[in-house]
């Protein structure tokens, strides 16, 4: 225990008075009024005649009633900040509400205010990341491991057939293999942003191939639809270019909104993804023929655990994490998202990022 702390350990164990402003007055009351009623009592004894004496005694008292009380009223102020600091962080405690303190006093009190401030402001954006990054883990790793199951049943059903076809086997067999090293690669991504001492979502861009990109994003995605029989376009981009963006985020991006598109579009079906490109912009658009949305749906969509999360055409049953996850990683690259629906018309949702050509 810290030295400066031993008298105060002393007088909080104290049954009598038990508050700290009690204790503080108390305190203020013995260092103050005592030597000054033992200056007046000192007069009196001198004094020749009672007469004399009970005027000085009478306005003694007075004046010590008085300065008693004000200074519990400018002491009650004086340790408004140490009270407030205490029920704020009490509050914090008990119902999660973040506190308001003021910042901009500089004293030891002001300073006392400021740093609780900025103490459970932090801590509290942590928490909130940490629940961020649960939520994306929880999210993301299931649409590598949807992709894992149905190809282990397709793989089940190839095997019972009279004459096995090797070629299907081998091309269901690397589809799991891609499934799980997307979901490593997931897992991998996740922790190195918890662990990231920024404790913000940055981006960390690399090059890649846009038809390569496409390609992974393509076949991570095709088992889903063709599971459902939906008609999935496979994506081009002539002529091929280099790209530099944070891959396994807008991986993440696209391989989310094809899974959506997937969610909310009926058998036989499309789902078209594109790419384009001028000299500043790269975008994407993921477009379907399913059930659309209309302008109230479209208010909420990006919003966390959205309260316009419904079922998909096959009673599909989600989050409402997917969207979020591809508005803040979009973000984070310092794009855009944005989504163009009607009911049914299906829906194109467009993600534009800043492009940055590479040698091709």
């Amino acid at each position: 225990m810290h030295h400066s702390l031993t008298l105060y350990s002393q007088l909080s164990r104290s049954r009598w008075p038990q508050s700290y402003l009690s204790k503080f007055l108390l305190v203020a009351f013995i260092g103050v009024h005592i030597p000054l009623l033992s200056l007046v009592l000192h007069i009196i004894l001198q004094s020749s005649s009672w007469s004399v004496a009970w005027p000085t005694l009478l306005v003694t008292l007075v004046a010590t009633l008085a300065g008693s009380l004000l200074t519990i009223v400018i002491q009650h102020h004086l340790l408004a900040p140490v009270a407030q600091t205490s029920q704020a962080l009490y509050n914090y405690l008990q119902q999660g509400q973040l506190p308001q303190l003021p910042v901009q006093f500089r004293d030891e009190a002001g300073l006392l205010m400021a740093n609780a401030q900025h103490c459970v402001t932090s801590l509290d954006q942590l928490l909130k990341l940490k629940s961020d990054m649960l939520a994306i883990v929880a999210h993301d790793l299931r649409s590598p491991l949807t992709t894992i199951m149905i190809a282990n049943e397709m793989i089940g059903k190839t095997l019972e057939q009279m004459d096995v076809d090797a070629s299907l086997v081998e091309k269901y067999t690397d589809r799991i293999h891609t499934a799980a090293k997307a979901q490593m690669a997931l897992v991998n991504h996740t922790l190195n942003l918890v662990l990231s001492e920024s404790g913000k979502i940055t981006a960390q861009p690399s090059e890649i191939a846009l038809n390569g990109l496409l390609h992974q994003v393509f076949t991570e995605t095709k088992p889903q639809a063709d599971y459902k029989g939906i008609c999935y376009l496979a994506p081009t981009v002539a002529p091929e270019i280099n790209i530099r963006a944070d891959v396994p985020k807008t991986i993440q991006i696209l391989s989310n909104l094809v899974n959506n598109a997937i969610k909310f579009t009926p058998a036989g079906g499309t789902i078209e993804l594109a790419a384009s490109y001028n000299a500043e912009m790269l975008e994407f658009r993921i477009k379907d023929s399913g059930l659309g949305m209309d302008s109230a749906e479209i208010q909420q969509l990006f919003q966390p655990f959205s309260s316009a999360q419904r079922p998909g055409t096959a009673q599909e049953q989600g989050f409402g994490l997917g969207l979020w996850i591809c508005k803040i990683f979009t973000e984070a690259q310092g794009g855009s998202l944005a989504v163009d629906s009607q009911p049914g018309q299906g829906s194109c949702f467009t993600v534009s990022l800043p492009m940055a050509l590479a040698s091709s």
